[in-house]
C-alpha cells in the first residue's frame, strides 16, 4: 500500500535501506508494527526519506521537497502521516540526513 502510494515519485522506493550510496536519495519503507487498541488492531509503518550526504543548501532543499512529496502521496482513506521527525540514516557506514514519517496504515477490528 505504501509502495504504491510512493510509485511515480522522482526518487526510488526501497523496502530496506540500500547498501549502495549511489541509491541515495530515496524512500525506505520499514516493516509494519501492529498494536492492539481496545478492539482494533492498529497498523503503523515508518517511511524514511533519506537525502544526499552533501551539507549544502541544495541537498537540504531536495530533502525537504522529498519529504513534502511523500507527505502528499501518503494521504488518503487508508494512510495517514501521524508524525514527522528528523533522523540520521547510516548507509555504507556513512551518515545521511533524513526524516522518519510514521504512518497509520489501517485498522482491523478484533
Amino acid at each position: 500500500m505504501l509502495a504504491s502510494a510512493l510509485a511515480g515519485a522522482e526518487w526510488p522506493t526501497w523496502t530496506f535501506k540500500p547498501d549502495d550510496v549511489a541509491e541515495v536519495p530515496c524512500f525506505v519503507i520499514e516493516r509494519p508494527v501492529f498494536q492492539i487498541d481496545v478492539q482494533l488492531y492498529v497498523a503503523t509503518c515508518a517511511v524514511l526519506t533519506i537525502g544526499r550526504r552533501l551539507n549544502d543548501e541544495d541537498a537540504q532543499v531536495e530533502l525537504d521537497l522529498m519529504t513534502e512529496d511523500a507527505m502528499k502521496r501518503l494521504r488518503g482513506p487508508e494512510v495517514d502521516v501521524q508524525r514527522v521527525e528528523p533522523i540520521v540514516a547510516t548507509i555504507a557506514d556513512l551518515a545521511y540526513p533524513g526524516y522518519r514519517l510514521d504512518c497509520a496504515i489501517g485498522q482491523i477490528q478484533c
